[in-house]
């Protein structure tokens, strides 16, 4: 059987199963994003597009053995932050996109672990910040050439947000709010400002 170097047919996109309880699955996952990655890391055709090919290059090629059996597995979460879904690398750059038998698909697989790590994890204040109305955001040019973002957000809608914290962080929670609705009114803490 021969291989192909790359495909010249336009991407085929397969529908993600996040419905089946295998999506989860953290040691098929990091089998899958091992394989990418080790593909990715011998073309490197997607260098430019994000932050994400960079930092899986750096952290392979500064491994012990530069390959990808030298990187931790903890670490594969660095590229994974980096990715923002935009879909360049599979629809403009890959040439192993389905339907090449290599059958890359890099946007999926890092949709995929963001979701396995917000499952086990929850989600970060600023992730929720950033996933609210962006139709809100303004960006302000400083006089020195520095741009500011500032997003129009009220904290009730922070606070009434849908939550994806792991349930330990929300039993944290409830214990916490207990322990000081229990507290005297003088040991309380207060929210007031000065």
């Amino acid at each position: 059987m021969t291989t192909r170097e790359g495909s010249l047919e336009a991407p085929t996109r397969h529908p993600i199963d996040w419905r089946n309880p295998e999506f989860f699955d953290h040691a098929a996952l990091e089998k899958e994003q091992e394989r990418i990655f080790e593909i990715c890391h011998g073309c490197r055709r997607c260098v430019s597009l994000c932050g994400a090919f960079p930092t899986l290059f750096d952290l392979i090629d500064e491994g012990k053995s530069g390959e990808i059996d030298g990187v931790a597995k903890k670490d594969f979460v660095k590229v994974v932050d980096q990715c923002y879904l935009c879909d360049l690398c599979y629809m403009t750059k890959c040439p192993y996109v389905p339907p090449h038998e290599w059958n890359v698909d890099f946007p999926h697989t890092m949709l995929q672990a963001k979701a396995v790590k917000f499952k086990k994890h929850g989600v970060t204040f600023g992730e929720k910040a950033v996933a609210l109305k962006m139709d809100r955001l303004q960006i302000n040019h400083n006089g020195d050439g520095a741009v500011q973002l500032m997003m129009d957000v009220k904290k009730e809608e922070l606070a009434n947000a849908p939550s994806f914290k792991s349930k330990r962080d929300q039993e944290a929670e409830k214990q916490a709010a207990e322990r000081a609705r229990n507290q005297p009114p003088a040991q309380r803490p207060t929210t007031q400002r000065p």
